[in-house]
């Protein structure tokens, strides 16, 4: 399940870069990915 976890939390962090990258910022993508972020990690907690 942690690995599962992780997993999820390098992929919404790598979005939330993305997102800031080349000049296209986009704060509701960015938002979106950290909130699911949050979710995935307080469900494991």
């Amino acid at each position: 399940m942690y690995d599962d976890v992780a997993r999820a939390a390098t992929y919404a962090t790598d979005q939330i870069r993305r997102f800031g990258r080349f000049g296209r910022f986009d704060p509701a993508r960015a938002a979106d990915a950290a909130w699911a972020a949050s979710d995935v990690l307080h469900t494991a907690a």
